[in-house]
């Protein structure tokens, strides 16, 4: 039994005796004289001379030194060294003091003690830091570990956790040890460098411990494939949708759901048994290479990019634990429609009264409801607001405001709001500007009111030309020459046609025709007659 006593304070003071003391000489300098002092860490301090011995004040302690010798007290070791020597000038001994000062530093060791480095996603591990002040003197201390984006902090203690992130900070005491505990669980595959850092001072300046260390973090073994029949999709329009699911590790899945955002509605749902507000969910076991097969039908109701979001939860037996993983993947669709716009007929006018005529144009396939058109100008418009019922599929309405207005430039913003048949809302806002001239003047107004007899001018003209054309033509077939024959026979008809005529219109006066009729008196005397 007193040989184990001996043994352990052997080894006690053996450690002692061997430990590490972290000091930092801050003065080392010859003195020939009392007076005031500086150290490289910029803390001042007097040296007085008392015969044999030295006599050094800092701030709030006091050492007092002779010969040779060493006197560490609170932050510092003070040793001095006296040499004698005969003076230059009078030839008697003197002593000279060589004064060496000491700053006790603390020193910090940072260790983490953790159970696993690989993981599966939803697996967990415990971590303890420490941190041990092994200097002369207390220190402040910083400490940060942080794991986002790849872990969650939970259950932290003796320490705080703010967005994964642990931390810690206030003093050590030299030869004093703090400890901090906590659990990660990881939620994202791939290598994450883990980096634990410690800021301290040591006394005489700033450092800083670090403790590293690369986790690795596997893939799900559930794998969720979705295929699309479009990933772009007119309003309206249905959309198909595959969803394939495999994994590398048997697994229980206890549940996987999908669900749609608000601008897609269901409308068959193949082989999934449990529906319910527009969510399907499928439960069972999946084994190593088995595959489960899932179709559903929606509808594009809403424009915008909508959501199918595919959800799991499930358990994986790894080395006979049951570890809980869960799976979140979003499907994004691109539903697009084409834009409803509105369109003048005209943008310039003429000074004096006016008519605007604003068209609203839905290029869509679907009928659009509830539209509402305010028009915003300093146009003197007798109505600037209208509405309508429906605007049909490839139609369009039409609203007519009369105006009358001074000559100039004029700004007219139209905004116009509707709904689709699904219940969707838009503003379509567009600016126009309009131009008001000044009338035309008198001058201009009767050339406008000549042109037309103009044209008729030239039309007649263009007749004339056309006939003298046809006369010169026929003139220049008779210069050349017809048949004497054709001539002869052309004259005797024209004279037979004219006796006939002279004979005709005797015997009508013979014969007393017309109402009218009078015998004409006879110019010859009775005696021509016998």
């Amino acid at each position: 039994m007193r040989k184990l006593i001996l043994v352990f304070f052997f080894l006690l003071f053996a450690k002692a005796a061997f430990a590490t003391i972290y000091t930092e000489q801050i003065f080392s300098q010859q003195i020939l004289s009392s007076g005031v002092y500086t150290g490289t860490n910029g803390e001042s301090f007097e040296i007085v001379i008392i015969g044999d011995d030295l006599a050094i004040d800092f701030p709030g302690r006091s050492i007092i030194l002779k010969d040779t010798s060493c006197d560490a007290r609170n932050l510092y070791e003070v040793c001095l060294s006296t040499t004698e020597i005969n003076s230059t000038k009078t030839g008697l001994p003197e002593k000279k003091f060589q004064v060496t000062i000491n700053m006790f530093l603390a020193e910090l060791n940072l260790t983490r003690e953790i159970e696993k480095e690989e993981f599966w996603i939803g697996e967990e591990t415990e971590i303890r830091t420490i941190l041990r002040n092994m200097g002369q003197r207390e220190t402040d201390v910083v400490f940060l570990d942080n794991f986002s984006g790849a872990f969650d902090v939970a259950i932290p203690l003796l320490c705080d956790v703010r967005n994964n992130a642990i931390k810690w900070k206030g003093t050590i005491e030299k030869n004093d040890v703090i400890k901090c505990s906590y659990k990660i669980k990881a939620v994202k595959a791939g290598t994450f460098n883990s980096v634990a850092k410690a800021d301290y001072t040591t006394g005489a300046n700033d450092k800083s411990k670090q403790d590293s260390v690369s986790f690795t973090i596997k893939e799900r073994p559930l794998q969720v494939e979705v295929n699309l029949s479009d990933e772009i999709v007119p309003l309206g329009k249905n959309i198909t949708a595959t969803f394939k699911l495999s994994t590398t590790q048997n697994l229980t899945i206890k549940s996987f759901t999908i669900s749609l955002s608000n601008g897609l509605k269901l409308l068959d749902w193949g082989n999934i048994t449990w529906v319910k507000n527009d969510t399907l969910e499928y439960k069972g076991d999946l084994s190593i290479d088995d595959e489960k097969m899932f179709t559903a039908k929606f509808r594009a109701e809403r424009t915008g990019t909508q959501s199918i979001i595919e959800t799991a939860s499930f358990k994986i037996v790894i080395d006979e634990e049951k570890i809980a993983q869960e799976f979140n993947q979003e499907t994004k669709v691109n539903v697009t429609s084409k834009e409803i716009y509105t369109r003048l007929t005209t943008n310039n006018f003429a000074q004096g009264s006016n008519e605007l005529s604003l068209f609203i144009v839905n290029p869509t396939d679907k009928d659009i409801h509830d539209a509402k058109v305010e028009i915003i100008t300093n146009l003197p418009l007798d109505k600037k607001t209208d509405s309508f019922e429906t605007v049909t599929y490839l139609g369009h309405q039409n609203t007519v405001a009369q105006f009358d207005a001074e000559p100039g430039n004029y700004t007219l913003k139209v905004k116009l709001s509707y709904k689709t048949i699904y219940g969707e809302n838009f503003i379509v806002e567009k600016t126009e500007n309009i131009t008001v001239t000044e009338k035309l003047e008198k001058t201009q107004e009767t050339i406008a009111t000549k042109e037309p007899q103009q044209e008729q001018q030239q039309e007649q003209q263009q007749e004339q030309q056309q006939t003298q054309q046809q006369e010169g033509i026929t003139f220049k077939r008779e210069q050349k020459g017809l048949p004497v024959t054709a001539i002869i026979v052309a004259t005797v008809i024209i004279l037979a046609v004219a006796a006939a005529l002279v004979i005709i219109s005797k015997r009508k006066k013979e014969k007393g025709l017309g109402p009218s009729y009078k015998e004409p008196k006879s110019e010859l005397n009775d005696d021509y007659l016998e």
